[in-house]
């Protein structure tokens, strides 16, 4: 005969189970991200990634289903710097889905999708058709100047596809955590072009983990925008840590 023990237990595991949902995240469900660094078409080149945050948890039922904080991570796709008789700089880059959970991850788009008629859905599924850009790519293209998007500027995405989650059996990833910050080259050359002194740059290089691009491409790239030998010294300095 079980003991009063093993029974306490298995009516608290059945209790828990039941009381862990099993939500759907909604096609169309708009999320709020901003982006953690520069990103500017003189700088970046195809293929480097593009970091942006959640700024506000998603909740349904009541039930946080992305948490705060939570990264996205984007890659440049076309960077093309200004050049003499252009319109200007052009910037692209993808936005990939959003992992919310273990295996668990949720499509973006740029435009929220608009259900088709109920007359056209076919039994058991509805289907969707795409207003506007949905695609995950965020084109910018400078007007005379290179395209440039500073750090913290903000943009909405929506969910494409409805996500379902067994709160249950997975945890949020991000869980409100904050990566430690990294500077990198752009951060460094914003510093530079907001005025700041060259003390204070070497400065905040030392005092900063840094994951900096230091080949001989970049190298240029650095020295054109300005950056003295003593900043350069000190992001070798500080990648060698």
């Amino acid at each position: 005969m079980p003991s009063v023990r093993k029974i306490l237990v298995f009516v608290a595991a059945a209790c828990t189970a039941l009381a862990a949902p099993v939500v759907t995240i909604p096609a169309g469900t708009p999320i709020r991200l901003a982006v953690a660094r520069n990103v500017s078409s003189a700088v970046d080149r195809q293929g480097d990634a593009v970091t942006l945050e959640v700024l506000e948890g998603v909740r349904v039922n009541g039930v946080e289903v992305v948490a705060p904080r939570s990264q996205v991570t984007a890659t440049v796709v076309t960077a093309e710097p200004l050049r003499s008789g252009s319109k200007g700089g052009v910037l692209q880059f993808k936005i990939r889905a959003l992992a919310v959970r273990p295996g668990v991850s949720i499509p973006l788009g740029l435009a929220a999708p608009v259900p088709v008629p109920a007359s056209a859905a076919t039994a058991g599924s509805i289907p969707v058709r795409i207003a506007g850009n949905a695609t995950p790519v965020y084109s910018l293209v400078g007007a005379r100047t290179e395209a440039v998007m500073v750090r913290g500027t903000q943009l909405t995405v929506f969910v494409q596809k409805a996500v379902v989650i067994d709160v249950g059996k997975t945890s949020p990833a991000g869980g409100g955590t904050t990566a430690p910050r990294v500077l990198t080259n752009e951060d460094i050359v914003a510093m530079h072009r907001a005025g700041q002194t060259e003390d204070a740059i070497i400065a905040a290089i030392r005092g900063t983990p840094g994951n900096y691009r230091l080949a001989a491409a970049d190298l240029a790239i650095l020295k054109k925008a300005g950056l003295t030998s003593r900043i350069l010294e000190a992001m070798f300095a500080a990648r060698g840590k």
